[in-house]
């Protein structure tokens, strides 16, 4: 039994002329992508894992520099429909090559597989009625041990079956974002907790109005003998080429190779299980073994769909730039710096969050935006790779707008469970890519730290009024608590900011270069951000549950928001002015 994933259909694409997902083979998909709008999963964490593992693919068959880049980009959308094409030739002469690793149940080489899984000395038949392990271990939304859902209650003597398309699916996802929880290592090799690195970033995608042009957007300039990109060498390749992901001890950690292994990154070891010889091929098992682990953190050299921030930084405190996350309540919108603009036009903030009115005064002396402090003396990556290329496209006007999806997910205590998926997007205007003037970092760097300041005013108001009630022996009177970290006022507040600023970045898309409509678009946000966060307060103090002294103490929460709100709204004025001086 074979199921060729070059060949039979698996992959599950949004045809432009239709609102029905379909699915097609790998190959297909990269002939026919003009014809599609999406590669669209089940779940964002697998709609991100098959882009990556396409644009793995796409990289070693094209192995594009520059000019490749942008004659694609010209190129007449079935262009690769003629076999006469030479990045047809290219791609056939890699399937060519490869092709046998492409077999979801090869008996030597399974796609993304270790069949010698299947002689682990840790079975004990007497106690174990399979060999395996049930398929809900493949399937994120399953229940099995530890990883509780709402919504499923597979039971662990189950044995749900996939198709071979499922199956295959669920394997590349599960390599990018497996769920961390104590898994046993084969034979001697040790337990891991750790989650597939999938877990610790927000996986960027560049979006275009066809799967054509989005591949397009992601593919980068890829040349290992050369060094390209930064972080690739001639050792890079992806999982499927190499003998390690067949090796059920992973070995000790070892860093990224490049471009392509980062894409690939074989963070589990797993081995497939069909059902019996039938006219219908199925999957009936799995089991699955710790993978290779990054020796490192994961740095911009590593992985290309992230982008990277400065932590919270003090003004004598060196900059750590670390991956940026999606959040559940905040949203990515906040991170549009990190996302989009060149290094040399970004700001961080300095200094502590607004905290309560204790606190205005050292905010007031403290906390102030200021040039990106990147180690080293060239400014380092910290925008998705993507990004950066279309920056230096020549072929791509200013004008033009794209969207960037960002996918992640949430895990549990320990990461042995998960707790959220997010598929979230910000507009990304050209313009804004190739923006060089340091103010436009400015404008955009204030819109989020006055949403920001106005976001933690709202929650020390709401979690200063439950703390009035709390014991006195608790300690805690006063102070936020870390238990009420995403508060009701939070929830009501962050998600209806995030349209609004994203229409900002639209206006300072097609602004660049006009000071007084980058001034207006910044004022008008500053007013609907203002509006947004006092219409928030106001349902909070205006419950009619309240009575006595749950009322008195309402109030006087609410009159302090109302006098942090208009110092944080005169600040941010006063920070406004200033954009004409910065340089």
């Amino acid at each position: 039994m074979t199921f060729d994933l070059l060949r039979e259909p698996w992959l599950p694409v949004l045809p432009l002329d239709s609102d029905r997902i379909t699915q097609v083979s790998l190959v297909d998909l990269v002939l026919n992508a003009h014809r599609h709008r999406r590669l669209v999963g089940s779940s964002p964490t697998m709609t991100a894992a098959l882009h990556r593992l396409v644009l793995a693919f796409l990289h070693r068959a094209f192995t594009p520099d520059d000019a490749d880049w942008d004659e694609l980009w010209m190129a007449d959308p079935a262009h690769l429909l003629d076999k006469k094409d030479e990045f047809r030739r290219r791609l056939d002469r890699y399937v060519e090559r490869t092709e046998s690793r492409f077999d979801l149940f090869d008996a030597h080489r399974p796609f993304l597989q270790c069949p010698d899984l299947a002689r682990r000395p840790s079975w004990n038949p007497a106690k174990d009625a399979e060999p395996h392990q049930s398929t809900a271990v493949l399937v994120a939304p399953w229940a099995t041990g530890n990883n509780r859902t709402l919504f499923d209650h597979t039971t662990a003597t189950e044995r749900p079956e996939l198709s071979p398309a499922e199956a295959a699916r669920w394997l590349v996802t599960l390599q990018t974002y497996d769920t961390g929880g104590q898994k046993t290592g084969y034979e001697k090799s040790p337990a891991s907790s750790q989650t597939s690195l999938g877990g610790y970033f927000g996986c960027a995608l560049l979006e275009g109005d066809t799967l054509r042009r989005t591949l397009l957007l992601n593919l980068v300039a890829y040349r290992p003998d050369e060094g390209r990109p930064t972080g690739t060498g001639p050792a890079d390749r992806p999982a499927w080429e190499d003998d390690e992901v067949h090796r059920p001890d992973p070995g000790p950690p070892r860093p990224s190779l490049g471009l392509t292994d980062a894409l690939t990154w074989p963070s589990r070891r797993v081995l497939l299980f069909r059902g019996r010889e039938t006219a219908r091929a199925s999957v009936v098992g799995v089991l699955r073994t710790p993978g290779t682990r990054l020796d490192g953190d994961l740095s911009q050299d590593v992985e290309p769909m992230a982008a990277f921030r400065e932590r919270w930084i003090s003004d004598s405190g060196p900059a750590r730039t670390v991956p940026v996350r999606l959040e559940g309540v905040r949203g990515v919108w906040q991170y549009t710096q990190e996302l989009l603009l060149p290094e040399v036009a970004r700001w961080s903030r300095s200094g502590p969050k607004y905290q309560g009115k204790a606190g205005e005064k050292k905010l007031a002396s403290k906390n102030k935006l200021v040039p990106s402090l990147v180690p080293g003396a060239e400014p380092a990556r910290l925008r998705p790779l993507a990004v950066s290329r279309v920056d230096g496209s020549h072929v791509i006007p200013d004008s033009t707008v794209f969207t960037l999806r960002v996918f992640g997910q949430e895990l549990g205590k320990n990461g042995g469970n998960i707790v959220a998926w997010y598929e979230e997007e910000v507009p990304a205007p050209v313009a804004l890519m190739r923006a060089r003037d340091r103010r436009i970092g400015y404008v955009i760097g204030e819109a989020v730290a006055y949403a920001d300041n106005l976001g933690n005013a709202l929650r020390v108001m709401e979690t200063t009024y439950r703390q009035s009630f709390a014991p006195p022996s608790s300690g805690r009177r006063g102070r936020p608590s870390a238990a009420l970290r995403r508060t009701a006022l939070e929830i009501d507040f962050w998600p209806r900011v995030a349209g609004p600023f994203n229409e900002l970045v639209r206006r300072l898309g097609v602004s660049v270069g006009s000071d007084a409509e980058i001034e207006q678009a910044a004022t008008e946000w500053a007013d609907v951000v203002h509006g947004t966060a006092g219409r928030a307060a106001r349902r909070w103090a205006e419950d009619v549950g309240r009575r006595d002294r749950e009322l008195l103490a309402a109030g006087e929460s609410y009159t302090h928001y109302l006098g942090a709100a208009a110092w944080l709204r005169a600040r941010h004025c006063e920070n406004l002015a200033q954009y004409t001086e910065v340089s």
